[in-house]
């Protein structure tokens, strides 16, 4: 079986409604993969905090992404994946050339968690010699060192980036 931690996979859309009586999904991705949609073989989905595959069997993009997933026959099996984030690992990511997230700057604007906690809004990123910084703007403006191994996930479409740090960098500036 496929299985990934969640910190290996990029959220890129929902599920939320189910269709038909054959088990249909209704689902949104980001744009730069809808296009893409039919090159994926499957998706991870979490339930009940593991990371699950669900092979696709068909996918239609048509303004939503109308999904078909093997072993889901019914519409009840179907609304047990309803309101569920979708995910993808960073690999079949690269592999496709989709880029979730182009470039720190593109996080400009997500909300920024540490260790589940909102620190608050990522509002630039500023270049210093060796390390690029978030700028923090929330109940006051803090700065967080942009880590690769302190990003646990980035979450696209809800526009969060989850980020596990020491928490005495919060209180750098006191």
């Amino acid at each position: 079986m496929i299985k990934y931690a969640l910190k290996d996979l990029i959220s890129v859309g929902k599920l939320f409604k189910s269709t038909g009586v054959k088990g249909e999904i209704i689902g949104e991705i980001i744009p730069s993969l809808e296009e893409r949609i039919s090159e994926l073989d499957y998706i991870f989905i979490e339930i009940n905090g593991q990371s699950l595959p669900y092979f696709i069997e068909h996918a239609e993009s048509n303004g939503n992404i109308y999904f078909k997933f093997e072993g889901i026959n019914a519409p009840e099996q179907a609304h047990l994946l309803i309101n569920r984030p979708i995910y993808l690992d960073k690999d079949k990511l690269s592999e496709l050339e989709v880029d979730v997230v182009d470039s720190h700057e593109s996080l400009i604007g997500f909300k920024l968690t540490n260790k589940g906690d909102l620190v608050g809004v990522i509002a630039q990123i500023a270049e210093y010699p060796g390390q690029d910084v978030f700028v923090i703007k929330g109940q006051k403006e803090t700065i967080i060192p942009v880590v690769d191994q302190w990003i646990m996930k980035i979450d696209a479409v809800k526009k969060v980036v989850e980020m596990d740090f020491p928490q005495e960098l919060l209180n750098l500036n006191d």
